[in-house]
């Protein structure tokens, strides 16, 4: 697990699939010798929410235990970066390398890129219902802050957790 005190360029020599998680943090590279902490310092991005996002990218897990701690703000500028970066450069380069090596005259060729373009179009329709959904959740959270009230979230574990956005 990574800590907020481990150089930036350690978590890049361990796992090169973090460019991709950087860049949709807004984090830029050229961090020398800087910690992971002064990093997210310096591109405003709360330091619990990448290393949460991080440690789970690569261990399909976190040790991060306050949900609470998280930072919707980052959270949600992350995951439209992400959304942005499939739906306008991974999914027409697949596309592209698709219709490259399919015959345009051949009926499945076709029908491999009718259920191509079905999926794109249908993964742009879930991105953008996420997006709604966490601008919903965000300006929600953001009222109860304003308000200094705690919300409650029903979950299947426990119907009355408590818990601040």
């Amino acid at each position: 697990m990574y800590e907020a005190s481990d150089k930036m360029v350690t978590l890049m020599r361990d796992n090169y699939h973090l460019l991709q998680t950087l860049e949709s943090f807004g984090i830029h590279l050229g961090f020398g010798d800087k910690t992971v902490k002064e990093m997210c310092e310096e591109n405003n991005v709360d330091t619990y929410t990448f290393l949460a996002v991080v440690n789970y990218t690569i261990n399909g897990h976190t040790d991060f235990n306050d949900d609470a701690q998280l930072d919707v703000r980052t959270l949600l500028h992350y995951l439209e970066a992400s959304h942005t970066y499939f739906l306008d450069y991974q999914l027409p380069t697949i596309r592209k390398k698709l219709g490259d090596c399919l015959d345009s005259d051949n009926a499945l060729g076709q029908l491999i890129m009718k259920f191509f373009d079905d999926y794109a179009r249908e993964f742009n329709v879930i991105c953008d219902m996420r997006k709604k959904l966490c601008s919903l959740m965000w300006r929600h959270c953001s009222m109860v802050r304003q308000r200094k009230t705690i919300m409650l979230i029903p979950s299947p574990n426990t119907m009355n957790r408590q818990t601040e956005c």
